[in-house]
């Protein structure tokens, strides 16, 4: 169901209380943690989602004498840089391919450059300590190749990548247990240090670039499982290589940074599933290649650490954080009264955007609601502390709905649709500047006579905060 775009810009506006941005900014912001890495390139940074943290791992240290390669192991929390001391540990390595298995909850590691040469093994973090696995055959030992989990097809997928001597063009999977090739008739050209990511809005992995010596490439590839693609987007960054990559879950968009293209580069370009947006930023982490770039999801924003400067041929050891702000955002508060079904619970439908984005449907979904009844309304308003002439929060004990509380205000509600288990609602956002960084709260009213001498019971309640993507 759609709302007059009109009248959710006044809520929003009325919400705020104050003026909101003409536009979305996107943002770097330094951090100084009180412990880090030592400088490094080519290290593994993955998203470690089940434990809120960012995995570090190897890469090598171009500052120390001797120029080594590393087997360490740290983990971010969002302040600081914690070393862990697993009792296992990959072999000392640089530029291995990793990511992160979310049905299994593990990082995944695969080869690298270590000390003799490319490596052709397979590791596990479990959070606790690194796990060798036994793969039978498998990909031939490499570095520089990348490596991302294809969520709707529950494998691991890895390309290319090189082993000195070499370039590949091959499709590996891993499915926790065994690598499998995969033959394709039409595939990139053989590369290295590309950008891999998982675009789980559009459930395909995206490939951008990478070199093979002579060559550098500016082309885009979409994998779908069994097939590569290429896609002819208006705009690219360019001819480029050793750009740090992720994906944004909650905005879900590809961000690339950094790279080199004969000089250092310190651009910030997007991937929104057709073309390319180079993002302007008031600060910016310096030109490098062989960063590492992973979206800390706890936190929503993309976590930056090292890189080198090809032509100083240094190692960097700052930390840099990404985001755009205003960010949209859906905190849940104050909690519902009990039905004949269980305690109503209101919160985002997993099937539509699970935030307020401009230009997008935000959904919310009313869980333990009865059946046989009528829908249950969700209320929208611009205040939890007010709904003239009513204070809120409001205690509806006293006409006839024990332990129920008006949380929310409500100048208009919504009738929700049953088309599965639980009853939704969806709210079509305008791509509306003036709305960006507006407030608005709901809460669900359900139609429950058994429930109570009213016959209705409430949810808890919610506040969203409308932002760009």
């Amino acid at each position: 169901m759609h709302i007059d775009g009109k009248a959710l810009c006044c809520l929003a506006l009325a919400a705020a209380g104050f003026g909101v941005p003409a536009a979305a900014q996107a943002q770097w912001q330094a951090r100084t943690p009180a412990q880090a890495p030592v400088p490094r390139a080519g290290h593994a940074l993955v998203q470690d989602r089940a434990r809120g943290q960012v995995l570090l791992f190897g890469g090598l240290d171009l500052n120390s004498p001797g120029c080594c390669v590393r087997n360490d192991t740290w983990v971010w929390d969002g302040q600081t840089w914690i070393q862990r001391n697993p009792a296992h540990a990959p072999p000392a390595r640089s530029s291995p391919a990793a990511c992160y298995d979310s049905a299994r909850g593990r990082v995944v590691l695969f080869g690298g450059g270590g000390v003799l040469g490319a490596l052709a093994d397979t590791w596990e973090w479990d959070g606790s300590d690194w796990i060798a696995c036994t793969a039978g055959s498998g990909p031939s030992p490499r570095y520089l190749s990348q490596m991302v989990y294809d969520a709707a097809r529950g494998v691991t997928v890895l390309f290319g990548g090189g082993d000195g001597t070499a370039y590949f063009d091959d499709t590996w999977v891993w499915n926790g247990t065994a690598w499998n090739q995969i033959g394709t008739a039409i595939r990139p050209p053989a590369r290295a240090q590309h950008a891999l990511a998982y675009d789980a809005a559009a459930s395909e992995v995206f490939l951008f670039g990478g070199d093979r010596g002579s060559v550098t490439y500016d082309d885009t590839w979409i994998w779908t499982g069994q097939a590569w693609t290429q896609r002819f987007p208006a705009r690219t960054p360019g001819r480029l290589w050793s750009m740090g990559c992720t994906y944004d879950t909650d905005r879900g968009r590809v961000v690339l940074f950094g790279g080199f293209n004969g000089a250092n580069v310190a651009d910030t370009w997007e991937w929104n599933g057709t073309t390319y947006e180079l993002r302007g930023t008031l600060a910016a982490p310096s030109g490098r290649s062989h960063a590492g770039l992973a979206y800390d999801a706890r936190r929503g924003e993309c976590v930056l650490f090292g890189g080198m400067t090809v032509t100083a041929g240094s190692a960097l050891g700052d930390t840099w954080v990404y985001r755009v702000l205003p960010a949209a955002n859906y905190l849940p508060f104050g909690k519902g009264c009990p039905g004949s079904a269980g305690t109503p619970l209101l919160e985002p439908d997993p099937l539509r955007a699970t935030r307020p984005w401009l230009g997008a449907t935000f959904g919310l979904v009313v869980r333990n609601a009865p059946y046989g009844t009528l829908a249950p309304l969700v209320l929208f308003g611009a205040s939890r502390t007010a709904w003239p002439p009513l204070q809120l929060p409001l205690d509806l004990g006293p006409v006839g709905m024990p332990g129920c509380t008006l949380l929310a205000s409500g100048e208009f509600a919504l009738p929700t649709l049953r088309s599965g288990p639980d009853p939704s609602v969806a709210l079509a956002i305008p791509f509306d500047p003036a709305l960006l960084g507006g407030l608005f709260f709901n809460q669900a009213v359900v139609v429950d006579p058994g429930a109570n001498p009213a016959g209705l019971t409430f949810s808890n309640a919610g506040q969203a905060t409308i932002g760009a993507r």
